[in-house]
């Protein structure tokens, strides 16, 4: 056998032993491709010229749309629920689930789905359940009466009640579920077969490994990733915030402090990057809003959907990064300088497609990508 042939037989065995790849004997990288119509959910504002202003706002593009509403009950109506939903404001305009209603059935008329939003992670006992569980009962009356059939939750326990005395809804499992793992996914999903659609974690949208393992295993289920919510990465109270009556980002001083370097290892999705998700099967995204309860327009909606529509020529750094980072946005002294001018000193997508999947393990301890990232975006901007 020529040596060649011994070399290549070599590498062969190697990348076939133990039963997997190693990451340099597969190909790791994407080519981005758009496989289909970016669908995006959005919150279901209490304001009818809002929506139209969004089923309008539709019609101009081409490469996105806004499909899906989500919301739930406002604060002080809500009251009642905290243990089923989080806190997202208060709006003294709803003031009965009527109220509530007539924009869903407004949003469903113009053609948009609408799902339901149960989705606090807050893990309550049997008794503390059934004492509280009045007036999530009323409410799910209410809903399935006026066939709106889509929930969204994240505990097991709200699962299984659901699925045994509501049989007629769709389920949607919750970011605020909080899992990382492949198997967690395929545990959950084994359980509960009536859930259809997914929110992954916001720490793994730049896991390509262990998104595309989940398209793989689970090709008809939706799932969608949150393009835009600027969170720390590793946030340590992911689940207990959403669980409290404060609205409030806890880490907000932390962040702060961080600088450049949390914008370069947050998770956001940035617009030019969704065909790498396409590509890989992923087509629905999520834009939220922290406050939901009484929203008064849309600029977030249309400022990230134009840039994936249209590019970003003209628009400053400091304009892209306080839009989407808002106030958790690093102080940028110089306001001229556009967002294509630092666009190469960004975190480069193709970096996380082969190495996402370590970022939990070895940020800022092995791996000093995106810290080199924000030291050469802070020269410039700072």
């Amino acid at each position: 056998m020529k040596r060649r042939e011994i070399l290549k037989a070599a590498l062969v065995l190697a990348c076939s032993s133990a039963g997997f790849l190693s990451s340099g004997c597969k190909n790791q990288s994407i080519i981005p491709k758009k496989t289909g119509v970016f669908e995006f959910s959005t919150p279901l504002p209490f304001n009818f010229n809002l929506i139209d202003e969004i089923t309008q706002f539709n019609k101009t593009l081409k490469k996105s749309k806004v499909t899906t509403f989500y919301n739930s009950l406002p604060l002080p109506l809500a009251s009642g629920l905290s243990d089923f939903q989080t806190n997202r404001g208060q709006n003294y305009n709803i003031k009965t689930k009527n109220d509530f209603l007539k924009y869903v059935k407004y949003a469903q008329n113009k053609g948009f789905e609408f799902i339901y939003t149960l989705n606090s992670p807050k893990n309550i006992s049997n008794a503390e359940f059934d004492k509280n569980s009045k007036q999530l009962c009323e409410l799910l009356d209410f809903l399935g009466q006026n066939n709106v059939l889509k929930i969204k939750a994240a505990t097991n326990k709200l699962f299984d009640f659901i699925s045994l005395k509501y049989p007629e809804f769709s389920l949607g499992a919750s970011t605020s579920f909080e899992f990382h793992t492949l198997k967690q996914y395929e545990n959950l999903l084994e359980k509960y077969p009536k859930i259809k659609a997914v929110n992954l974690t916001l720490d793994e949208n730049k896991n390509f490994e262990l998104l595309k393992s989940l398209k793989q295993k689970f090709p008809k289920i939706k799932f969608e990733l949150m393009a835009n919510e600027a969170c720390l990465f590793g946030c340590p109270a992911r689940i207990s915030h959403p669980c409290s009556m404060v609205n409030e980002c806890e880490y907000l001083d932390i962040i702060l402090k961080k600088g450049f370097s949390f914008i370069a290892t947050s998770r956001v999705i940035f617009p030019w990057d969704l065909d790498y998700y396409s590509a890989i099967g992923i087509n629905n995204f999520k834009l939220m809003k922290g406050s939901r309860a009484n929203l008064e327009k849309i600029t977030f909606l249309k400022f990230y959907l134009n840039i994936a529509e249209k590019g970003f020529e003209k628009i400053t750094a400091k304009e892209f990064f306080e839009e989407i980072y808002k106030t958790k946005s690093p102080k940028i002294k110089n306001d001229k300088i556009l967002l294509s001018d630092i666009f190469k000193y960004l975190p480069d997508i193709n970096y996380f497609v082969k190495n996402g999947k370590n970022c939990a393990n070895v940020c800022e301890s092995r791996c000093f990508y995106c810290f080199e990232c924000a030291k050469k975006l802070e020269k410039i901007l700072c």
